[in-house]
């Protein structure tokens, strides 16, 4: 008796599906393994890992329940982490801000003078900017300033090397200017000088808390 065409095209795709899941699906790194790409994840539940810097960068068991900030659970746009006793926030991303720092300060990095005097964006620069706006509630019992000796921001590249906040540039609303008062909340901008030559970005901002001996690292994802 003849096999129907039908059960023998159904039996040809299990077929091929059993040899692709067996030969083809993608192993789970170990843990403790090298890994290559800051935050990313794999598996689920239990069985879940991130790429952590340790010495260098490693898979290591994801907690249960993260705490909102860590490498584990990136901080979403607008989700506020606690550093110290101040309340931080990403409110959104200016890729447009060259334009303000110019206008500001013609001479600024980036810039040039344009026909009318006034601060333009230099097209043929080989930076380009970008500004993070970030919300800080103060929490302490006096007033707080993120001053630059404190608080170091960066933005992560592909290939996981940083790109530090660029506090040479005169802006106004700079996050470091700020004076906030116990209770109070402001806004302010940091900005970045990323080189032209740099083609893609890790969707994440560090902020790096330094009193002390041993730094503290939160981590804000980004919405590119």
């Amino acid at each position: 008796m003849r096999t129907p065409l039908s059960f023998k095209i159904l039996t040809l795709a299990l077929t091929l599906g059993m040899l692709g899941s067996s030969n083809y699906a993608i192993a789970a790194p170990k843990k403790g393994s090298v890994c290559k790409k800051i935050a990313q994840t794999f598996g689920k539940g239990s069985k879940k890992v991130t790429c952590t810097p340790v010495t260098q960068l490693k898979w290591v068991s994801t907690p249960v329940k993260p705490l909102p900030g860590s490498i584990f659970a990136p901080a979403k746009l607008g989700q506020q982490v606690r550093i110290t006793s101040a309340d931080f926030k990403v409110e959104n991303i200016d890729f447009n801000v060259g334009d303000s720092i110019c206008a500001e300060n013609a001479f600024n990095e980036g810039c040039a003078i344009g026909p009318k005097s006034q601060g333009i964006v230099d097209a043929n620069s080989d930076i380009r900017w970008i500004g993070i706006k970030i919300e800080v509630e103060n929490g302490f019992q006096k007033s707080f300033s993120p001053t630059i000796s404190e608080f170091i921001l960066y933005l992560v590249k592909e290939d996981n090397q940083l790109i530090e906040n660029n506090i040479a540039v005169v802006i106004s609303n700079s996050l470091f200017d700020l004076r906030i008062e116990s209770g109070e909340s402001a806004s302010g901008i940091v900005v970045f000088s990323v080189p032209k030559s740099i083609v893609g970005l890790n969707p994440l901002l560090v902020i790096r808390h330094q009193v002390g001996t041993t730094p503290k690292d939160s981590y804000f994802q980004l919405d590119w």
